[in-house]
């Protein structure tokens, strides 16, 4: 099997040539056979003709005009009543008489036929009831009951025969010729594929800075260079992301990792002999060890959004989900005025689970990175097809330049922050990956002063046994300790 796209292409280019030239060489021989028939067929005609029309005159016929209505190279033989031969006349190449006379002999007037002996010819038997043939000058003219005329075909044969080898040795010599200019052009189009493949090479081995030419190659490489390039940016930046990924996870894990090791160190080395000291050991332990839990079951977390883990979808109530997280953060945060406000009853098809741990995460972000006393607002409001979640807070707000990376995984506005108790830089990244999961989308606004909106937005869903819509937008949520 050939597996080279070259000699493919080639291949296919000389067969393709090679039924051309078929058809053509075909053809070519087809009409030359063609017309040389027909022209004896014609002489033969016309010979026929010419002597009908004297023998329907009751002409007396010299031998000499005989002759002159003969084809050219052809022979005439005049017969008697009796199937004697009384004359011939034309070419000395059929000088047998009675064999045209026998090849002839069952004949219709206007038939033809071809003989193959003493020499290929085409015969026709022409009926003369009343030509006479006067055989010499001042003798006896003779009867002629009708006038075989041959005319020789070898000739014919070995011009097609001919015809036939010059076309076949013809035909041969360009397939040769093509098939060369044919490969040399084609590794002349498959220069850039190769120059490519060369760079994919060296990209793969490490040389991450290096793209496939492009432009000045034709639309179809270049096209091809812009997607392997589109393809190798994105690899580049995965590869960058999942470093950085690594980094930050291995950061925030060496900071308790050291302070664990630390207190275990002190408690080897005899340094925590009182019992006070020592408990307080072990409660820097186990927070440290919860912290690390707590990474470790948001990072699993994320593995599992990232997999596209099927979502165990039903029917929830969205306002409820937030009245409840709103209640729980009020009693954590007594110093906080928390107000949940919006329509009341929201119903999605989603995972409940997972929704009320988006409404956790935007709340505890909202209180945590906020001063005490600030003030946070959720709201859920109803739009066509959708249900819109909004966590504002009244804080100092985000810096413009921060904006874009909120989302991003361990990524934090303020870096000295980066040990606040509870946080792990992955609250608003598990946000995203849950809401995209739901087909939502996930969005923030922030006014540096004023404070920050984080916005979601989810498809709306149907309740089987609730209202048909998921509420009246602008209707306040009933009281209660949400409130």
């Amino acid at each position: 099997m050939i597996r080279s796209i070259r000699a493919r292409l080639t291949l296919a280019l000389v067969v393709l040539l090679a039924g051309g030239l078929v058809i053509v060489a075909t053809g070519s021989v087809l009409l030359v056979r063609r017309y040389l028939t027909d022209r004896v067929e014609e002489g033969l005609s016309n010979a026929s003709v010419k002597i009908s029309a004297r023998s329907a005159g009751g002409f007396t016929l010299p031998l000499g005009q005989l002759a002159l209505v003969t084809p050219e190279s052809g022979t005439a033989v005049a017969v008697d009543a009796a199937g004697h031969v009384l004359v011939s006349t034309g070419q000395a190449t059929l000088t047998d008489p009675a064999a045209l006379v026998a090849a002839a002999a069952d004949l219709d007037p206007g038939d033809t036929r071809v003989i193959e002996d003493p020499l290929p010819a085409v015969v026709a038997r022409i009926h003369t009831p009343g030509l006479r043939i006067l055989l010499r000058e001042g003798g006896t003219a003779v009867s002629a009951e009708y006038v075989v005329v041959g005319v020789p075909i070898a000739n014919d044969r070995k011009v097609v025969r001919l015809i036939s080898i010059v076309n076949g040795v013809g035909a041969l010599i360009a397939l040769a010729l093509m098939g060369l200019l044919a490969s040399l052009f084609i590794r002349i189009g498959l220069r850039p594929l190769t120059r490519m493949a060369g760079t994919a090479d060296a990209i793969a081995a490490g040389e991450r800075h290096l793209r496939l030419p492009a432009g000045g190659t034709g639309p179809e490489t270049d096209l091809l260079a812009a997607a392997v390039n589109k393809a190798f940016d994105a690899q580049r930046r995965a590869e960058d992301r999942l470093r950085t990924f690594v980094a930050d996870a291995s950061h925030e894990l060496r900071t308790p990792l050291s302070t664990v090791h630390g207190w275990i160190d002190l408690y080897v080395q005899g340094g925590l002999r009182d019992p006070d000291q020592l408990d307080h050991a072990m409660v820097r332990v186990e927070a440290e060890v919860g912290r690390m839990r707590l990474l470790v079951d948001e990072l699993s977390l994320l593995a599992r959004l990232d997999a596209a883990r099927p979502l165990r979808r039903e029917p929830v109530d969205v306002v409820a989900l937030a009245a409840e997280v709103v209640e729980d953060a009020l009693v954590v945060t007594a110093d906080r005025d928390i107000t949940l406000t919006g329509v009341p009853h929201a119903f999605l098809d989603a995972d409940g689970p997972r929704l009320q741990q988006v409404l956790r995460n935007l709340v505890g972000n909202a209180v945590q990175h906020t001063r005490p006393g600030t003030s946070v607002q959720v709201t859920v409001s109803v739009r066509p097809e959708h249900v819109d979640i909004e966590v504002r807070d009244r804080g100092d707000g985000i810096p413009p330049e921060h904006l874009a990376h909120v989302f991003e995984r361990f990524y934090r506005a303020d870096p000295s922050r980066s040990r606040d108790p509870g946080g792990s830089g992955l609250g608003l990244a598990i946000v995203e990956a849950i809401v995209a999961a739901h087909g939502g989308t996930t969005g923030v606004t922030s006014t540096p002063g004023e404070g920050t909106t984080v916005r979601v937005t989810l498809p709306e869903g149907r309740h089987p046994d609730g209202p048909g819509r998921s509420g009246t937008p602008g209707r306040p949520a009933e009281p209660g300790p949400a409130h």
